[in-house]
């Protein structure tokens, strides 16, 4: 969700006398007058800000009135977000992802806020002064002052190491601008690497600002950031970038070595990374793994170091057999390819005109039991769906519903309006050439069993999700059908290697592609302007933990998923199904609790009520 914003940015004053200004400051705003001093001598700088967007006017009207030359500003603050930014501004940077995209490489975007060190002290304003900043880097490269004492760069074709060089450049010149009074924090995120939008680079940054230090010869330093960032731009071994990418980076078949390795061995590397990082090590396994519960315990225990070989020489061995840096090259090398085709082909990426009709109708809080009804009706084929799920055994009813108004008073406009949108969505299924490598008519019924796998969750473990799981559950392998359209002989090879090592086909993505199909779908749900909630669900419904807001969400659809794998993929195993600890962990705050128990006998009672819903897969267009 979005925040908008007013701002009045103060360029000049055209009067020679500034008392009137400077009495209306004083009696408007309670500005000091040391502040309007600093205001007119130091122009340009932020005046005011203001959700009001009438007081804006009113203020500007008076301004300009007493010989003030001022700029308006409309500013839009993300959710999450601190940091409000310039419209056109936003949209400037926005091109310069798309020309990243199309050109196939990163883009480093850098933060910077400035404080005066001495908090009595007023520091000059950034504003109007990035040509300057500018000027320092390449001509690809560009700056963007978003306040007095934020400014954004832009490194065109940047990556990590890049940042080595940007970022003290980067502070030198703020400095330089500033006249050296400033106290500088930092923070970098690398596009696609970090997110594939400003509010998920913006956030990513937000976490981890470090101040900037001076070392005692005056030289820059990036107190930790430098170093972080140094961790993968240097070709030698080096502690935390080696343990960091063996048990970060490991998926596919990389990861089931790395399991096979003596517990010991796996203990001392665990023990050099950060509890967080455990915690995300672990949330990768089956959930009902016997090793990771054993690991966990042997972590907590004093340690007992019964390696009779140094523990760091083996680790950069399975380093280098593991080829991780030819790996990651081939990874950036698939995210080109498959971010590029996300921004350029509208296959995929056009929403189907009825779903979009749906949704608006969602949005809308004055719409009612006729909108629905008129809406639906105008497509004979969704109303057939939609009437033929309402009747099934699923809900159960006593007695027939002959139309779409019947259904909405007996189910509520809520869960119709979700339906419709899902159903709406399976032409987009039915339309897409998938080049035998999945038959479409079996994604389309995994998607609507999974649908009611994850409604019935809801009801069993009674979490107030039902509305929006419907939809998220129909769309969550959405991101196969563009991977396959796109991006065929790739994801042929992804599919033949799951076959023959018997692994998750998320898991073999992740390893060649550093994301799933889920990320993909939600790119494509982002561009379709679906809720958040929806967004977050379909990206990370194999990772849970990793949806900040919306986690609970995607780890019922996650589940139901795999409960729905677990039910009628006879030849399914712990290393297929793709239930994870992670997607417990998500399902922690709810009331009944999941374990290897309650899954079986939920298990068994979904491959019941699926197949006494079995007509129900008939809606297949």
């Amino acid at each position: 969700m979005q925040e908008i914003k007013y701002r009045i940015i103060f360029r000049k004053l055209y009067s020679e006398d500034s008392k009137i200004l400077g009495q209306y400051l004083i009696q408007e705003f309670k500005f000091s007058k040391e502040k309007i001093a600093h205001l007119i001598n130091f122009a340009p700088s932020v005046l005011c800000d203001s959700p009001n967007k009438n007081r804006i006017k009113i203020v500007a009207k008076d301004l300009r009135a007493m010989g003030a030359g001022i700029t308006i500003h409309n500013l839009v603050r993300f959710e999450k977000s601190s940091v409000f930014v310039d419209i056109q501004q936003l949209k400037m940077m926005s091109k310069v992802l798309s020309m990243s995209l199309r050109a196939g490489v990163d883009t480093a975007l850098v933060y910077a806020e400035v404080q005066p060190s001495n908090a009595k002290d007023r520091l000059v304003s950034l504003i109007g002064r990035q040509t300057q900043i500018e000027e320092g880097f390449r001509d690809s490269d560009s700056v963007y002052v978003i306040d007095d004492n934020k400014i954004v760069f832009l490194g065109f074709s940047s990556d990590k190491s890049s940042c080595l060089k940007i970022i003290p450049k980067f502070v030198q010149l703020i400095e330089k601008t500033v006249e050296n009074k400033a106290a500088i924090k930092t923070g970098v995120s690398i596009f696609p690497e970090d997110g594939y939008s400003f509010q998920e680079l913006f956030h990513k940054i937000e976490k981890k600002l470090h101040p900037f230090a001076k070392d005692g010869h005056g030289a820059l330093v990036a107190a930790k950031q430098t170093q972080a960032i140094s961790h993968g731009a240097h070709q030698e071994f080096a502690g935390d970038y080696v343990y960091g990418t063996c048990f970060n980076n490991a998926r596919g078949e990389t990861f089931q070595k790395l399991l096979k390795m003596e517990s010991d061995f796996l203990c001392y590397g665990l023990k050099q990374l950060s509890s967080s990082d455990q915690k995300k090590f672990f949330l990768r396994f089956p959930y009902n793994s016997s090793l990771s519960d054993f690991l966990s315990e042997k972590l907590e225990k004093p340690t007992e170091n019964k390696l009779t070989y140094d523990p760091e020489y083996k680790f950069k061995a399975f380093f280098s057999e593991m080829q991780f840096e030819k790996k990651l090259l081939e990874i950036k090398k698939n995210q080109a390819m498959i971010l590029t085709a996300l921004n350029q082909r509208v296959t995929l990426s056009t929403i189907p005109s009825v779903a979009l009709q749906v949704y608006r109708l969602a949005l809308d809080p004055a719409a009612d039991s006729d909108d629905i009804q008129k809406m639906v009706q105008l497509d004979q084929a969704l109303t057939l769906k939609l009437l033929k799920i309402v009747n099934s055994a699923f809900y159960g009813l006593s007695q027939k519903i002959d139309s779409v108004k019947e259904a909405v008073v007996v189910l509520g406009t809520d869960e119709i309006i979700n339906m419709a949108l899902g159903l709406s969505l399976s032409k987009a299924f039915t339309a897409s050439n998938l080049k035998g490598l999945i038959d479409p008519k079996q994604l389309w019924k995994h998607s609507v069993g999974t649908a009611f796998v994850g409604k019935y969750l809801c009801r069993k473990m009674e979490i107030p999700l039902g509305v929006d799981i419907f939809t998220a559950c129909i769309l969550h392998d959405f991101g196969k059908l563009f991977l396959i359209e796109n991006c065929s002989d790739l994801y042929r090879k992804i599919l033949e290697i799951s076959k023959e090592k018997n692994l998750p086909v998320y898991d073999i993505e992740e390893e060649h592609l550093g994301f799933n199909h889920g990320r993909v779908g939600g790119i494509i749900a982002k561009k379709w302007n679906l809720p958040d909630s929806l967004v977050q669900a379909i990206s990370f419904h194999h990772h849970p933990s990793s949806s900040e807001i919306h986690s609970r969400l995607a780890a019922i659809t996650g589940t139901a998923n795999a409960l729905f794998h677990m039910a009628f993929d006879l030849d399914n195993n712990d290393n297929t199904n793709g239930l994870l600890k992670d997607h417990l962990e998500g399902l922690n705050s709810i009331p009944k609790k999941l374990d290897s128990r309650s899954i079986a006998e939920i298990v068994e009672e979904v491959r019941g009520m699926l197949c006494d819903n079995d007509s129900v897969f008939e809606i297949i267009s």
